[in-house]
């Protein structure tokens, strides 16, 4: 395989940039900044993409942005190589939302892009399988750039793996790995009987269900087999009824017989009633149900009428009293307008009186009290003769005291004289305050006696008013000299109730005529009625309808006495009833009805009814458990072949199981052998390139699972860790086990090799070394190795080694 020639459209400060390349050692030398690391990038890129592997959705890497175009649109470019013989161009555009790419036989012209597998992540063709390695292995062996000569331990397992797949399948793309990985994806779907979302569990749980509901079903038999058990024996019951059902069945034969025989003698019974019923029904009667009800209907507008009639002689009369009466006012108006000027002249006196009174019980209020004027001068009266009769006793006392002094010649005469005078003064001026008292007082007291006197002859006034026009009050009278004002009006009115009396009494005269009309009318036809029935009376009459009622009654007896027949006879006829009493008279079987034998037959058949029901209700429900129950589960043999189907299928599963875990046991127990076998291999042949890059210096190497380098001295002899060396030794191992894995690993394709500036910390000697030795690979290997000084191209010379020399330029 080798790269022909490739074509940058636009990448990085690349654009419309063309190279062109042969088989074996190819120098592409610039200077710095010259895009060496650039055209590098393109080649990868172009082989894988610019975007990241490994994840679940597509994502650009850091090297989209890095590397997007300076200048131009067009981010993409192309790239012929030779694979397999034929010439092929990749095509490819790393533009977001426009990347395509294209892969184009060069040899027939044919695009072959659909041959490539799809990449579902990044929807597009996955052109790693033109190299058959990823991006890591690829960026970890064949691709070594500037200070990166060392390997990922993730590279081990890379390793690891084609060595194990190409020793297998002789085809590096087909994965040991893969292989256990799809074993043991296919167990996991098989699964164990605890995990019960696989198949095998599902089947486990499956088995348990099925085991379960065996257990169950036995179960329901067993307690069927009791069900049938009770069933067969309720059976045998119920034949034990029948026999007594049938037994009782001759017992009611003699029973109906004997009441048959009673039927038809009740029969016989209802055909004498019958007949004596016909000749109440056939008796003639002389008046209808009509004329009957038109008698009723007459006689009760009769008595309505006579209501009427007497009722309206009474209003008339009412009616005759109310016209006299108001002929009589009126007459009374007449003559009292006649003396109109007479009431008019007691009305003025009549309200002078009142308006005297009114102002004699005015005056009399502004008095006192008519009492106690009169008190005051009794009091005053009683005083003043108490004061006279005392003055008039000191007087006489005075004039014996004179008379026995001039007779005695008493000295002191004139001494007694004063002292009675003395005291007799008080005595005169006491008597004359209390007789003016009592004058004035009297005076006072005629004032108001005559006022009174004033009132009552006023009231006496008003009185015989009163009496004069029999009123009972002033208010009536008032209000009779009121109508006495308005008379006429008062005669008017009289004049109109009078009409209207006399109207009414004329109204009540025509309708008394009339009802009496009416009454002779329907006394006329109810005579007329009881003449065509040839009674005298309503009573004989009402005894005639009596026998339509009892005509009725007869019919209605008549009609259920029939009926009552008919319910004897049922289906049968008489002659058939009648031949069923000569038969049970001919057994010797008496009539008899519902006698206590007949209660007892019923007894024992309703006992016998309600056995059989009760059996057969029994039986109805074993079955119904039996049905119920054997709707909840299947049948035994039914779930014993399910069982049975189950255990095959676990068997079948574990069979497979224990198949893939023993297939994933004999390639990994192949794997580990292949593995020890080829890293025999590999240490040696890393061990004889690194001898040649150091001269022999270090000519051992060991390459552990997980790339662990170790060396051994040949000067000490010792066995020194990588990390001890130097770093250009530490580079030359590396480059060792790059190029050792490209030889010895994916040695079918010979990939280009691609060197980017990997040698800057070797000194001249490890240079010579290492370029001597692509020097070699180059016969058979495309190299493509960047660099941007001429020392290479200078040892190349001095070794003789053919080189193509692309020049980028500065």
């Amino acid at each position: 395989m080798k790269i022909m020639k490739l074509r940058m459209n636009s990448f990085g400060k690349f654009t419309d940039k063309t190279l062109e390349f042969t088989p074996g050692l190819n120098i592409v030398s610039g200077g710095n900044e010259a895009g060496k690391s650039t055209l590098h990038k393109f080649i990868g890129a172009m082989f894988f993409g610019m975007y990241k592997q490994g994840k679940k959705n597509k994502l650009s890497s850091e090297d989209y942005l890095k590397y997007f175009p300076w200048y131009g649109e067009n981010y993409g470019g192309s790239l012929m190589m030779e694979a397999g013989g034929d010439p092929i161009t990749i095509v490819r555009n790393f533009r977001k939302n426009s990347e395509k790419v294209s892969i184009i036989n060069e040899a027939s012209g044919e695009d072959i892009t659909e041959s490539f597998p799809y990449d579902p992540v990044a929807k597009l063709p996955d052109t790693s399988e033109i190299l058959g390695i990823n991006r890591y292995v690829f960026e970890n062996t064949v691709s070594i750039s500037q200070m990166s000569s060392a390997t990922g331990q993730a590279l081990a397992g890379e390793i690891s793996e084609m060595i194990v797949n190409t020793s297998l399948t002789f085809t590096p793309g087909v994965s040991y790995r893969n292989a256990l990985n799809t074993l043991s994806e296919r167990r996991e779907k098989i699964g164990t009987k605890t995990q019960s979302k696989t198949p095998r569990g599902k089947a486990e749980i499956r088995l348990n269900q099925l085991t379960e509901e065996l257990k169950a079903a036995e179960q329901i038999k067993a307690e069927n087999a009791e069900r049938y058990a009770q069933i067969k024996k309720a059976q045998t019951e119920l034949v034990k009824n029948d026999v007594r059902r049938r037994a009782l069945g001759k017992k009611r034969e003699m029973s109906l017989l004997a009441q048959y025989a009673a039927k038809y003698e009740k029969f016989k019974e209802l055909t004498g009633t019958l007949n004596a019923l016909q000749s109440e029904i056939s008796a003639e009667i002389k008046i209808n149900e009509q004329e009957y009800r038109r008698y009723l209907t007459c006689e009760n507008m009769l008595s309505d009428a006579r209501e009427e009639y007497d009722k309206l002689i009474m209003d008339r009369r009412i009616a005759g009293e109310q016209v006299a009466s108001l002929a009589e006012k009126l007459e009374q108006l007449k003559s009292d307008k006649a003396n109109g000027e007479n009431s008019r002249a007691d009305a003025a006196v009549f309200e002078n009186a009142v308006a005297k009174l009114a102002e004699v019980k005015e005056q009399r209020r502004n008095d006192q009290q008519r009492g106690v004027l009169e008190e005051q001068y009794n009091k005053s009266e009683r005083a003043s003769r108490a004061f006279m009769f005392s003055f008039i006793g000191l007087i006489l006392a005075a004039a014996v005291f004179v008379a026995i002094a001039l007779i005695g010649g008493d000295k002191n005469f004139y001494t007694y004289s004063l002292i009675e005078a003395l005291i007799g003064l008080p005595c005169a001026a006491g008597w004359i305050y209390f007789l003016t008292k009592a004058q004035n007082t009297r005076r006072l007291f005629d004032a108001v006696v005559k006022k009174s006197a004033l009132e009552v002859a006023y009231r006496e006034q008003i009185d015989a008013f009163l009496e004069k026009y029999e009123a009972a009050d002033l208010r009536e009278l008032n209000e009779i000299f009121d109508r006495a004002a308005g008379m006429e009006e008062r005669i008017s009115e009289l004049n109109g109730q009078l009409a209207a009396a006399v109207q009414k009494e004329k109204s009540l005269m025509e309708s008394s005529e009339s009802v009496k009309a009416k009454t002779e009318h329907n006394s006329a036809i109810m005579a007329s009625i009881l003449r065509g029935a040839s009674c005298g009376n309503s009573a004989e009459l009402r005894a005639e309808y009596e026998k339509i009622r009892a005509r009725d009654m007869a019919v209605a007896k008549h009609e259920a006495t029939l009926q009552s027949a008919a319910a004897l006879l049922g289906d049968m006829s008489e002659q058939q009833l009648q031949e069923k009493a000569r038969q049970a008279q001919s057994m010797g079987i008496k009539p008899l009805e519902f006698d206590d034998y007949e209660k007892t037959l019923s007894e024992e058949e309703r006992d016998i009814y309600e056995e059989a029901t009760r059996i057969n209700n029994q039986i109805s429900s074993l079955n119904g458990a039996i049905e119920s129950s054997s709707m909840k589960v299947r049948e035994i043999s039914e779930i014993a072949e399910d069982i049975s189907s189950v255990k095959e299928t676990i068997a079948a599963l574990e069979e497979k199981y224990a198949a893939l875990s023993d297939a994933s046991e004999s390639i990994m127990r192949v794997s580990a052998d292949i593995k020890s076998d080829a890293a025999a291999k590999f240490n040696e042949y890393v061990s004889e390139l690194l001898s040649g890059l150091t001269s022999g210096r270090y000519s051992r190497v060991f390459v552990g699972e997980d790339m662990e380098i170790t060396v051994r001295d040949e000067q000490s002899g010792n066995m020194v860790a990588l990390s001890e060396l130097s770093g250009g030794t530490i580079d030359q191992c590396y480059f060792a086990v790059r190029f050792a894995v490209a030889q010895l690993i994916i040695p079918d394709k010979a990939l280009p090799i691609f060197l980017d500036d990997c040698f800057v910390q070797y000194d001249e000697g490890r240079l010579f070394n290492i370029l001597a030795l692509l020097g070699k690979v180059a016969q058979s290997r495309q190299i493509l190795l960047f660099t941007c000084r001429r020392t290479e191209q200078q040892l190349l010379d001095s070794l003789g080694v053919t080189y193509n020399l692309v020049n980028l330029g500065r």
